[in-house]
């Protein structure tokens, strides 16, 4: 043979062995994008199975009817519909306890007083443990005060020691204002003192003792 047929021969055995490499990458490449592909439908049709699922679940909702009003739980939290006090406006007002938790503690109707204000001082001793339970109850009661009763909620504390208290009024019970101290001690108690309500209870209680003012001063509860 040639040197001439030689070299061509060797070029065309090249150029298929380059052939042969090519259509394996294509074939590898298009195995690669199908089971890529089928991958991609699996995860689609599976959410849309989980989509299904539990958009078809019906969600657990307790309720129950209390005093001409109706209390939900949901997620944990039990809300019943209130109209703002002088106004038309309907508030679906959230609280952490409902009245068939709160039957046990005794409160005094002069609390009833309080709804009378037009600003109320949530005051606490900023020394005190528990401050989570107090930042709880605070909030519960600043939001339903200003939102349903149309009564001011004004920060306050009863020392001025720390840093937080600096620039913020000092309020007790002997201070003569319309308040509701936080105490975060002692058993579940509501006491009254002429305009000033103080509320104990340590942990989860003082809360329990801020949704059993609020449903007395909605007129839910008596």
């Amino acid at each position: 043979m040639s040197k001439k047929k030689k070299i061509r021969k060797i070029k065309h055995e090249e150029k298929a062995h380059n052939e042969e490499k090519h259509i394996e990458k294509e074939t590898d490449y298009s195995s690669k994008f199908l089971i890529y592909f089928f991958i991609f439908l699996i995860v689609i049709f599976g959410g849309i199975i989980a989509l299904r699922y539990f958009y078809n679940q019906t969600p657990k909702v307790q309720s129950y009817s209390y005093g001409g009003f109706v209390f939900t739980n949901v997620t944990g939290l039990w809300y019943v519909e209130m109209q703002k006090t002088g106004g038309d406006i309907i508030y679906n007002v959230p609280l952490h306890f409902g009245p068939l938790q709160l039957q046990d503690i005794s409160i005094d109707k002069e609390v009833k007083r309080l709804s009378k204000f037009k600003q109320v001082y949530l005051t606490f001793d900023p020394t005190a443990q528990g401050l989570n339970y107090v930042a709880l109850a605070a909030s519960e009661l600043s939001i339903n005060l200003a939102q349903t009763l149309d009564t001011t909620p004004i920060a306050a504390c009863t020392k001025n020691i720390t840093d937080a208290c600096a620039n913020r009024p000092i309020i007790d019970c002997d201070s003569g204002v319309p308040a509701i101290v936080l105490n975060p001690y002692g058993s579940l108690n509501i006491s009254v003192h002429e305009n000033c309500v103080e509320l104990s209870g340590e942990g989860i209680n003082l809360v329990k003792a801020a949704d059993r003012l609020l449903l007395t001063l909605f007129g839910i509860m008596n």
